[in-house]
């Protein structure tokens, strides 16, 4: 689990309600020895990724003890042997099998808290941002790597969103597949105008870094044993398992991660680019951003504010993501940061939102 494990744990009072009479009734039953299946139920934790399986399962033994009043039973699980055993083997929703999300119980998310102590400040942008999230435990913590020792007061809200709408992004996709899974690149970046046609990667999670220094986001730059000096520390680019933000107003590219290519097992570049520009982007425009920021065969995303109606990535592995395919890519919460985005509020005047 990530950063989120140190947050206080949220369970409903619907779920407590639920636990208190089916472990009363399973108690019941087992003193008197009544172990037929149709006695004793079993217990599943259904959820996304990221929302809280683990983190429920971790807290499971203790959500017990609060869910009884029965002083026998409360010492039993008090001195109950605890096992968590993990199987990270990358299984996902399968759409042929699981059709129906209704079958599935998933309590959103209150805004996380520490010690009884809020995680994030209180003004309006980073309500918006924590409203953006859903509830969703992985997209807020996330957020919180984001702003982490950032001064929301003074802060340039669009590099807030270009952290964590494009790097963040794309190391949340990474998480839902399993570690060297072979994945298209026009499925990880669905919602994009490409060109990538079939071509596929072995996928890594992604653990997100902010570079020290401006770093070229070139993967020719990068062969062996090459270390980026990173807020948390060195990072080898060769292991494919980060997306590093570069430092800011960096010639390259805004942020990149190392992609191993499916079939040839080259290793190459992924790097993002943002242009916050009102103008249309001309194709002109789009190559020089591109150049700069790759080497022959890397993999380039632009992302910008402006439309790119007519403009085509007719550079090799490339893609755009714009205003007119802004929220098909970034989802249902995108088109309100993609407005704040061109026009920044400040966060001492913008409206309080509830």
């Amino acid at each position: 689990m990530g950063n989120g494990s140190s947050w206080d744990f949220q369970a409903s009072e619907a779920l407590k309600q639920e636990f208190k009479d089916a472990i009363r009734d399973h108690f019941k039953f087992w003193k008197a020895g009544q172990l037929d299946k149709t006695r004793i139920p079993q217990y599943f934790i259904l959820a996304g990724a990221g929302e809280g399986k683990s983190r429920t399962a971790q807290e499971l033994q203790k959500l017990l003890i609060e869910c009884t009043n029965d002083a026998d039973l409360q010492n039993r699980l008090r001195s109950t042997l605890v096992f968590n055993l993990t199987f990270e083997n990358g299984t996902k929703l399968s759409r042929e099998v699981e059709t129906n999300s209704d079958y599935a119980i998933v309590t959103s998310l209150q805004p996380p808290r520490i010690n009884s102590n809020p995680v994030f400040v209180d003004n309006p942008v980073m309500k918006m941002l924590i409203n953006d999230m859903g509830g969703h435990g992985r997209a807020l913590e996330a957020l919180e790597e984001s702003i982490n020792g950032k001064d929301l007061d003074n802060i340039n809200f669009v590099d807030l969103i270009n952290d964590n709408f494009v790097a963040q992004f794309r190391s949340l996709k990474s998480n839902i597949y399993g570690d060297d899974v072979q994945v298209k690149l026009r499925v990880i970046h669905n919602g994009a105008k490409h060109n990538f046609g079939d071509s596929s990667i072995y996928n890594r999670k992604l653990t997100l870094e902010q570079s020290v220094k401006r770093v070229s986001t070139k993967s020719g730059i990068y062969k062996q044993d090459v270390k980026i000096l990173c807020q948390d520390g060195e990072v080898d680019v060769t292991e494919a398992r980060h997306i590093i933000i570069n430092a800011p107003n960096a010639e390259s590219g805004d942020s990149f991660c190392s992609i191993k290519m499916a079939g040839t097992g080259l290793l190459q570049t992924e790097t993002h680019q943002c242009k916050l520009v009102k103008q249309i982007i001309s194709q002109e425009r789009f190559k020089d951003e591109h150049e700069k920021a790759t080497s022959p065969e890397d993999t380039f995303i632009l992302c910008t504010s402006a439309s790119s109606e007519k403009l085509e990535p007719h550079q090799p592995m490339s893609a755009i993501v714009s205003k007119d395919n802004w929220e098909e890519y970034f989802g249902s919460f995108a088109g309100r940061c993609y407005n704040y985005a061109r026009e920044p509020p400040n966060v001492n005047e913008g409206p309080t939102l509830s």
